[in-house]
Order: C-alpha cells, then structure tokens, then sequence
C-alpha cells in the first residue's frame, strides 16, 4: 500500500504590500512585486483548512473593515434557481429580500475565524498593529478597524470578554506574546502580539 505524502504546510505573510518575506506565501490584495496570491481577504481566504503553520502580518489587519453587508447568499442561490425553473416573479423576489436582508460580517471577527479555519492546531498568528494607544492608528485615511490589547480580550479564553461573542467566533487562541510598544518619533504606538491556535 502506497503512503500518501502530505502536503507541507505554509507560512504567510498576509498584506505583504511591498515587504514580500522570503519562505512564505505573500499575500495581498494588489500584485506589488513578490506577491505570490493575490486575494481579498475580507472574503473566504484562498488556503484549505489546517494548511497553514504561520501567519504573519505587519500593518495590515487595521485596513480590514469594521462591518460589511453583502446580499444574503443562501436567498442568491434560491433565486437562481428558482429563474432558471422560469419562475421569474419569485426569483426577483428572492433577489430583492436578498439586499433587504444582508449577511452581516464583521471585519475583527472574520479575520480572527479565518485565521483560525487555515492553521493547524498549535499554529501561530503574529501581527503587528498600529495601536488606538498611540496616534498612528488614525494618521492613515486607510485604516479602518481600531485595536488595542484589550481587542483580544474578545478570543483568549483568559482574557474575560471571550463569551460575548462565542456564536461568531470559530476558536479560541493561546497567548504567546502580547506587547504594546512605546511610541515612535511621530506618535506611532504598535499592538504586537503572537498568538496560538488553540481547541
């Protein structure tokens, strides 16, 4: 019986921008030279579940949005069919509660589920992240979803306010490391921290 190989696992760097990193897949939402997939990770990120052994990112999670709607999936695919069966009146119908009644995503959250989906268990997320402590969180017109240490008080079981959100969130995360640097010359403070996957 022939064994079958498994896949070695990868290492990301996600919103690699201009700061591609040897030995990992740079990800980012434009083709900046380096860039090995370019995707938009407010959707469904492009690895399979547990392919990943490390993520890393570096000034991008604040540009991921606080909350996006989009029309609601399940009434999209209704409407389809229900066109194609030639029953036009109930597929406009499905399209129009569709845009009436959203799937609601928050960024924070499905960033956090999605990183969770791809590692493997004991996999690590870094991140390092303009912080609400310092003012470089709002200096940038494209940053748009605010953190601090207290933002991951929301995914470490350890940290208090785990539960409140327990019916979004995919896992829970082990702290590994979790700082809040001083500021820099301009007033720059960022939140860095690693994380690991947990149950």
């Amino acid at each position: 019986m022939l064994a079958v190989e498994a896949k070695p696992l990868l290492k990301l760097n996600l919103g690699a921008h201009r700061r591609a990193r040897s030995g990992y897949v740079n990800v980012d939402y434009v083709e900046y030279p380096g860039i090995d997939v370019v995707a938009d990770l407010e959707k469904r990120w492009p690895f399979d579940d547990e392919s990943v052994s490390e993520i890393f990112c570096n000034d991008f999670p604040e540009h991921l949005r606080q909350v996006y709607e989009e029309p609601n999936l399940t009434l999209m695919i209704q409407m389809r069919r229900h066109a194609a069966e030639g029953d036009y009146r109930q597929a406009f119908e499905d399209l129009f509660n569709a845009v009436r009644q959203p799937t609601r995503t928050y960024g924070i959250i499905h960033f956090f589920n999605e990183a969770y989906r791809v590692l493997v268990k004991g996999g690590t997320l870094e991140a390092k992240i303009p912080s609400t402590d310092g003012r470089g969180w709002a200096q940038d017109p494209t940053h748009v979803s605010y953190w601090n240490q207290n933002t991951l008080r929301y995914f470490v079981p350890t940290c208090g306010e785990s539960e409140l959100y327990k019916d979004q969130l995919r896992g829970r995360w082990n702290i590994v490391y979790l700082n809040t640097e001083a500021p820099n010359t301009i007033g720059v403070t960022n939140l860095c921290f690693e994380l690991e996957k947990g149950e």
